[in-house]
């Protein structure tokens, strides 16, 4: 039984050796072989998308800390007779820098991780050459 694959260009089933479409005449390119990953490679990207997870659990957080201190600053007088509201002023803004350091520290690491990944591939190619 001979294997048989697609055209490409009309889809018209074809022997598996062929060099051109038998209905359209078009040349069949042969497939680009694939650029295996090395393993420092794939572990580069694990961590940049695990990176990621944490960055998207973390950006709710901060919108709504960010949404709750534009509130707090537009409806209430934060710095209160009494220093509660100063009090809560005072905590909601250090958890919204708290979070945005966070993810500072996770956007640098994914800047530096993929300027690696770059670097990595680009060895990888070259040794494939």
């Amino acid at each position: 039984m001979v294997d048989n694959k697609f055209c490409q260009f009309c889809g018209a089933q074809i022997p598996a050796d062929s060099l051109f479409c038998l209905k359209c005449g078009a040349t069949l390119t042969a497939e680009k072989k694939k650029r295996q990953m090395s393993d420092e490679e794939i572990a580069i990207r694990q961590r940049i998308f695990q990176i990621q997870q944490e960055h998207a659990i973390l950006m709710p957080q901060f919108h709504a800390k960010n949404h709750a201190l534009q509130m707090f600053l537009h409806t209430k007088r934060p710095y209160g007779l009494f220093g509660v509201k100063k009090r809560e002023f005072s905590k909601l803004q250090q958890e919204h820098q708290m979070l945005m350091r966070e993810l500072t520290k996770r956007t640098d690491a994914i800047r530096q991780l993929n300027l690696k990944l770059r670097t990595v591939m680009a060895q990888g190619m070259a040794k494939q050459k």
